[in-house]
C-alpha cells in the first residue's frame, strides 16, 4: 500500500536546525522548529507554551524534549501571509511572538522564553539570538504540507501575535 507521507521519526538531537516536526504524546500534540541556544539543542514550539499561561510560539531547550520520538516534516513548509488582512495587525497586540521578519539575507521569528522576553530564531539557521533584527514584519502564516493526492493539507495556522 502507498502511505503519503515523507517524513521520519528522530530525536531533537538527530533534527537539524531549522527542521520542523509534529509530536503526540497522551497531554499534548505540539508543532516545532529545531533550534540552537547557544550552544545546546532546542526548539521553537508553535502551537503551545510551555507553561500553560506563557506566550508562544516559545524557545525550549532540547531537554524540554528529551528522547520523545518526533515527526520529521521533511516536507512541510512555514507560509507567510502576505494577503492584505494577513498584513494588517488587527491581533490583540502588535508587539507578540510569532512575528516573522523578513530581512535581505534572513528570515527571523519572534519567540518568547518563558518571561524572559522576546527572542529571535533564525528560520533557516535555527540560531536563536536575543537581538531584534531588522526588516518587514508579518504577523500571520501557516504550516502546509504538500500531498500525492491533494493540493496541501494545512497543519497549523497562525492568526497573530497574542499578548506576552
Amino acid at each position: 500500500m502507498n502511505i503519503d507521507f515523507e517524513g521520519s521519526l528522530k530525536t531533537i538531537d538527530e533534527l537539524a536546525a531549522g527542521d520542523l516536526f509534529v509530536m503526540r504524546d497522551n497531554t499534548r500534540r505540539m508543532f516545532g522548529i529545531r533550534a540552537t541556544y547557544g550552544a545546546e539543542p532546542a526548539a521553537v514550539i508553535l502551537n503551545m507554551a510551555i507553561k500553560e499561561a506563557d506566550p508562544f510560539p516559545c524557545v525550549a531547550t532540547g531537554h524540554f524534549l528529551g528522547e520523545q520520538a518526533l515527526i520529521h516534516l521533511a516536507k512541510a513548509v512555514l507560509v507567510p501571509d502576505f494577503s492584505e488582512a494577513g498584513l494588517d495587525f488587527r491581533s490583540e497586540v502588535a508587539d507578540g511572538p510569532g512575528t516573522l521578519f523578513f530581512s535581505p539575507d534572513r528570515i527571523c521569528m519572534r519567540v518568547a522564553r518563558r518571561r524572559e522576553g522576546f527572542f529571535y530564531v533564525d528560520l533557516k539557521s535555527g540560531e536563536v539570538s536575543s537581538s531584534r533584527p531588522g526588516g518587514i514584519e508579518v504577523p500571520r502564516w501557516s504550516i502546509k504540507l504538500p500531498s500525492k493526492v491533494s493540493e496541501h493539507q494545512t497543519l497549523l495556522k497562525f492568526d497573530g501575535p497574542s499578548p506576552a
